[in-house]
């Protein structure tokens, strides 16, 4: 009996052997997706002109430039309310990464920063705890500095567990799904 067993052991040994040279590198599940166009659609409160400032990128970070890079036009002393839409264009059908984000809005948020004193943001939106995410804000112009030219960053930073479940958010926690500083004029 023990020589019918010997065949089966074998196997099972074998069978459940790993090469030690085989490396497996686990998937995360948070990945960062590929996010290859921002664009920042914003509307004047009191005229409604609508504008849109396109960040375009199809192969993604590294390789080639982006094809498109524009420059957010703002009127001074203007309330403009504007949202985010993220897009992965790299195939078809081109998929539409900002309904992702804010369906994980708690892991998500978009932090703004200008080099402009002449303008302030106000986010529109907020995540089940109340923190805000960003897809949504409010821009507000003053009158315009001179000088160097002025950039307006939008970045979005995936946080995961790390996001506060209060407050207005922390942008030193997670890591960052895309950063694009936009040349910004103020007239």
């Amino acid at each position: 009996m023990l020589k019918a067993l010997i065949p089966f052991l074998l196997l099972a040994l074998t069978a459940c052997h790993k090469d030690k040279n085989e490396i497996t590198v686990p998937q995360s599940p948070d990945e960062n997706e590929l996010i290859t166009t921002l664009k920042l659609v914003y509307t004047d409160s009191a005229m409604g002109d609508t504008q849109t400032a396109i960040f375009r990128d199809i192969d993604g970070p590294g390789g080639n430039p982006p094809t498109q890079f524009d420059t957010i036009r703002l009127k001074t002393q203007t309330v403009y309310l504007a949202q985010i839409i993220l897009l992965d264009e790299s195939s078809a059908p081109i998929d539409t990464i900002s309904n992702e984000v804010y369906e994980k809005r708690n892991e998500h948020q978009f932090f703004f920063t200008s080099t402009d004193a002449a303008i302030t943001t106000s986010y529109g939106d907020f995540d089940d705890n109340g923190v805000p995410l960003g897809l949504k804000l409010q821009m507000k112009t003053g009158m315009p500095t001179t000088g160097t030219a002025s950039t307006f960053t939008i970045s979005l930073k995936h946080q995961g567990d790390q996001k506060p479940v209060s407050g207005t958010g922390n942008s030193s926690a997670g890591s960052t799904d895309i950063q694009i500083a936009f040349p910004l004029l103020i007239k």
